[in-house]
């Protein structure tokens, strides 16, 4: 979606006669236009990017506190290759 940006998005399985033409007007007033099942899906996605595991939610705490990476592995039991990984 990032490469495309696409003014529109349907669901082959959503598209009906009334839903194609309403898509077409949206578009032209105001884009983008997304079907129901498309912004659900989207939705979706971003909470499924918001969930962290244990370590990611320390490591989120320990650099908000200021704790310095040669001092994170006596917080979090990962290696500075691993603490490296999920900082970024």
């Amino acid at each position: 979606m990032k490469n495309l940006n696409p003014d529109g998005l349907l669901i082959k399985n959503d598209i009906t006669t009334g839903e194609l033409v309403n898509a077409i007007k949206l578009l032209f007033k105001s884009p983008p236009y997304e079907s129901s099942s498309v912004s659900q899906t989207i939705r979706n996605k971003m909470l499924n990017d918001l969930l962290l595991d244990k370590i990611e939610r320390r490591l989120l705490y320990e650099l908000s506190v200021g704790t310095k990476m040669k001092d994170l592995q006596t917080a979090i039991p990962l290696s500075i290759a691993g603490l490296e990984k999920k900082k970024i």
